[in-house]
């Protein structure tokens, strides 16, 4: 039996959140930026949420994400007490170290893993803040987690494990050139730096902080099915608000004003979805036979239109071309990369 719905914290909560891990580290001289669902929704909002239409709201995160760089992992295991002291200062309740290596206690994978991770906590509103660190080292990437073989051992070295901590999916490294040179996303009444390459950070590729699986989510507009199953207060709303469905759909009206939301942050001078609208692909709406290549039409170009919509994504920022398959008992309209084959959009 499902439980209620869980409650989480306000815009504005959200924010002071990031207020005061920004202020504490930008104190310390560290490296820092959103990441994760925290990024997302500043590119897609200045802020955790937005109104879309009919009422709904997008909420996109319900914690703070960020990445700090440091410049050794011997320097962190001082750093990261400073930020605890820092925060508790501020009213947060506490802080704790983790790993991001999924291993066994006493592994000896675990031994070699370092707690790249600080999880804080305040009350009165519940806020959960989720630091994640990598080291920036001298190369051409940034990794997070780096294991050496004992003093004693035969064979002595380090290495970059491939599948274990926070870039595990980008084979345990994430270029630099995926975060300088900074930019600045809008967090409602004031700015914080976020990486020269959003997607990359994001992606289950060159590098990522998180596993998003780019055939099947678009960056640039919700995720319904994942909704349904979050388990969110704020989840049971945006359904509840909505004309009722049986399939997850995006009204065309909802992109419209995304759309124009990015454009809004375009304006401003910070970082927006605008890039990654042309990656997302509109299937035909099965009940709606007549408005499947108009409405893919229309996103691309970004012409507001009424309807329903669902979309998913196709083949990440190349050119774009249409191309058109066969799915089903009719026809499928897709808006795919240039230079690749009609089954990447399928």
């Amino acid at each position: 039996m499902e439980g209620p719905p869980r409650e989480e914290i306000t815009d504005d909560a959200h924010l002071q959140a990031l207020a005061d891990i920004g202020a504490v580290l930008d104190e310390l001289g560290l490296e820092w930026w959103p990441c994760r669902g925290t990024l997302i929704a500043l590119m897609r909002h200045g802020l955790r949420s937005g109104p879309l239409s009919d009422g709904k709201q997008d909420v996109v995160d319900h914690d703070v994400d960020v990445m700090v760089g440091i410049v050794s992992e011997e320097a962190w295991s001082h750093i990261r007490w400073l930020v605890n002291d820092k925060l508790l200062e501020m009213g947060w309740h506490s802080c704790f170290g983790r790993y991001s290596v999924d291993a066994k206690y006493g592994s000896t994978v675990l031994t070699r893993a370092r707690e790249d991770l600080l999880l804080c906590t305040r009350a009165d509103p519940d806020v959960t803040l989720d630091i994640s660190t990598y080291i920036i080292g001298k190369g051409r990437t940034v990794y997070a987690q780096r294991f050496c073989t004992p003093t004693y051992a035969p064979r002595r070295g380090c290495y970059v494990p491939r599948g274990a901590g926070t870039l595990q999916h980008g084979l345990g490294r994430l270029r630099k050139s995926a975060i300088h040179p900074m930019r600045q996303c809008r967090a409602g009444h004031f700015s914080v730096p976020c990486p020269a390459k959003p997607l990359e950070t994001l992606k289950d590729g060159d590098g990522a902080t998180m596993p998003v699986n780019f055939t099947e989510h678009c960056l640039a507009l919700p995720d319904l099915l994942q909704r349904r199953q979050r388990g969110y207060a704020s989840d049971a709303r945006f359904f509840a608000s909505a004309a009722p469905d049986a399939r997850p759909a995006l009204r065309t009206e909802d992109v419209a004003l995304l759309r124009q939301r990015a454009h809004q942050l375009d304006a401003e001078g910070y970082v927006s979805m605008t890039p990654y609208f042309m990656s997302c692909k509109s299937e035909r709406d099965q009940d709606d036979p007549n408005d499947g290549a108009a409405a893919a039409r229309r996103v691309g170009s970004g012409w507001g239109f009424g309807g329903i919509v669902r979309f998913q994504s196709c083949t990440g920022s190349r050119a774009l071309v249409w191309c058109r398959s066969a799915a089903g008992g009719g026809s499928q309209t897709n808006l795919c990369g240039r230079g690749a084959h009609q089954s990447d959009c399928a």
